[in-house]
């Protein structure tokens, strides 16, 4: 009856293990599947960072075309004031040449006799 005892006990001990050994098993079940939805979880945050990173580099292409056209139209626009104080000397300048040849003509006397 000792070895019986002793039997036992020996099975008593391998169903006290297997069933530690099944709770850790659902233990770890359970942690893959934790770990599998919060890979579905970071695999749609990728997805939408990399949409989010397609609209936001689209946008950069936008805005960097949009500063090339405005630098463009700045160097225009300074071009162009630059054309026109060279016009307004012009003008001043023949203006002031126009000034002098009319009072030269004033001072001419067109009286002919014959």
């Amino acid at each position: 009856e000792g070895q019986g005892k002793s039997m036992r006990e020996e099975v008593l001990d391998a169903q006290t293990k297997l069933a530690e050994m099944e709770t850790e098993l659902k233990k770890r079940g359970m942690a893959v599947s934790s770990y599998q939805e919060r890979i579905v979880m970071m695999e749609q945050v990728l997805a939408s960072s990399k949409a989010e990173a397609k609209r936001l580099a689209k946008e950069r292409s936008i805005v960097e075309n949009l500063i090339a056209e405005r630098k463009a139209a700045l160097a225009l626009h300074a071009q162009l004031v630059a054309a026109a104080r060279q016009s307004e000397a012009s003008l001043n300048a023949t203006q002031e040449r126009l000034d002098q040849l009319r009072a030269h003509l004033g001072g001419i006397d067109f009286q002919y006799a014959d």
